[in-house]
């Protein structure tokens, strides 16, 4: 299985992954989430990479499974008081 980051959203259950380790992006559809869970920005998920159904020279992810959802820290610029 592979892990990722959803990094993308989009109103009608599809979602785009950024793998861990090739840093490329996987599309997931809803139906292909364990429980027909939904997805936000930030989730981490596991899944199975298959050819996709209307474009076969394509791969999506199928049998994926919510793991965690990961929190953004500020990285740019300091805090000012008020």
């Amino acid at each position: 299985m592979f892990e990722g980051t959803v990094t993308f959203v989009r109103n009608n259950g599809y979602f785009f992954v950024e793998q861990d380790v090739t840093h490329t992006s996987v599309f997931i559809h809803q139906k292909n989430v364990r429980d027909r869970r939904y997805l936000h920005v930030g989730d981490r998920v596991k899944f199975n990479l298959a050819p996709c159904a209307k474009d076969p020279t394509r791969m999506e992810g199928v049998q994926a499974e919510y793991i965690v959802h990961t929190i953004a820290r500020q990285t740019s610029g300091r805090a000012v008081r008020p």
